[in-house]
């Protein structure tokens, strides 16, 4: 018996990633609020969970941060893909930015390969900044007397009105 079109259909969308719950990572977090992750003992991470304050030490494959209103420090990842709304990522090292949320903030210092970031996919009102100098951490470890942030000018996504010339 076939399934009624619309139900294959939709059954398609979630396949495609629409709706689809985040691909299982190494490690996920779906309601802690202070994270604390070593990326060489487990290299993929997900962050589920909206309020919690993350730190992660080494260097991580993948971390996906899906939840929002987190504040997550990373020293190095080499995808960064960040779903949520309004989280602010502070990352020393990363490659490659894929930030499909709304309203979320991304520092980086560096890329982590040398080469040119590259950012995929950009959502709404999402900010990718470099940063010059030392990022104020979310977990400050002495952050007394630390130079201040020199921004260089940020990467702002584009909302698909303005893309398409009807806004």
């Amino acid at each position: 018996m076939r399934a009624p079109l619309g139900l294959s259909l939709g059954l398609g969308l979630l396949g495609l990633g629409l709706g689809l719950p985040p691909a299982l990572a190494d490690q996920s977090y779906t309601t802690e609020k202070q994270i604390t992750h070593d990326c060489s003992k487990e290299g993929d991470v997900s962050i589920n969970a909206s309020g919690a304050t993350a730190v992660f030490t080494g260097t991580c494959a993948r971390i996906s941060i899906n939840g929002s209103d987190n504040k997550v420090t990373i020293a190095s990842v080499k995808k960064l893909k960040v779903n949520g709304a309004k989280n602010l990522v502070e990352v020393t090292a990363v490659d490659e930015i894929s930030a499909t949320g709304i309203g979320n903030t991304i520092n980086y210092r560096k890329t982590l390969s040398g080469k040119k970031l590259e950012v995929k996919s950009p959502g709404i009102d999402n900010k990718i900044t470099e940063v010059k100098g030392r990022l104020t951490f979310v977990r400050p470890p002495l952050s007394i007397g630390l130079p201040a942030q020199t921004p260089a000018a940020p990467i702002r996504s584009r909302s698909p009105l303005e893309d398409s010339g009807l806004r």
